[in-house]
């Protein structure tokens, strides 16, 4: 499985931005997307202003952030992402725009490029049927904001491939330095397999550090981090959840 080298972030808010931080601080070059260039330009500004912060902070060298900052590039083009290994969309929470920019996007990335949704609730099989790659494309939903909430969900389509969820795992825990990733998939239509309530609870003891204290803002639900979108599934006897 080739290391992912180049990554393109559409959608340039507080989500597209801040993938696009974690993707420079790990050494990847990044193509942040956006067609306002207002919101690039305080992207950019907010990204760099946080680097500056990991370095005042001790948590990286002034090498390594001026580093960082050299593998950003802004710009309104989808156009410069035919070269990207890994296009992920950080774009508003509506199915028909999705869909458009994916299909826009399967003919501009390369023939091995995945491509990926950091959508907290449209089925993925639905944003994988209008292109031509769906065994390449996959969720990635990052929690907010993505360099301080180090958790990801990893989501499968229909017909994602074991080797696209792979690589997009290998990424996340690069990106996330190993740390915990969140496998569950909370929209049935994705669900790769099955587990009962009582393994629903093992796991949950088990992610409870990880979101102790109502760290991420909810409390809803047997994991205390569903997104409000897709809270309801908790009134199923069962949880439908991703192979990690």
């Amino acid at each position: 499985m080739a290391v992912m080298k180049s990554m393109g972030v559409v959608g340039s808010g507080q989500m597209g931005s801040g993938i696009a931080q974690l993707g420079i601080v790990h050494g990847i070059d990044v193509w942040l997307i956006d067609s306002d260039p207002n919101a690039l330009a305080r992207a950019s500004k907010s990204i760099s202003s946080n680097i500056q912060r990991l370095v005042s902070k001790g948590l990286l060298s002034q090498a390594a952030g001026s580093s960082a900052l050299g593998r950003l590039r802004c710009t309104k083009s989808l156009e410069e992402l035919h070269s990207a290994d890994i296009i992920i969309e950080a774009i508003a929470e509506s199915e028909d725009v999705k869909r458009k920019l994916f299909l826009e996007l399967d003919k501009i990335a390369k023939s091995s490029a995945i491509l990926a949704s950091n959508t907290s609730s449209i089925s993925i099989t639905r944003l994988a049927s209008v292109t031509g790659r769906p065994l390449q494309v996959i969720g990635m939903h990052f929690m907010n904001p993505p360099p301080i909430m180090k958790l990801v969900e990893v989501i499968r389509g229909a017909d994602t491939s074991d080797e696209t969820f792979n690589a997009t795992k290998a990424l996340a825990e690069r990106m996330f330095s190993a740390r915990r990733l969140l496998g569950v998939v909370l929209r049935g239509v994705d669900c790769i397999t099955w587990m009962t309530s009582a393994q629903a609870e093992q796991i949950t003891r088990t992610i409870n550090p990880v979101v102790k204290n109502g760290k991420f803002g909810y409390g809803i639900g047997a994991w205390g981090t569903p997104p409000l979108a897709t809270s309801g599934i908790y009134s199923l006897p069962y949880f439908p959840v991703c192979r990690l």
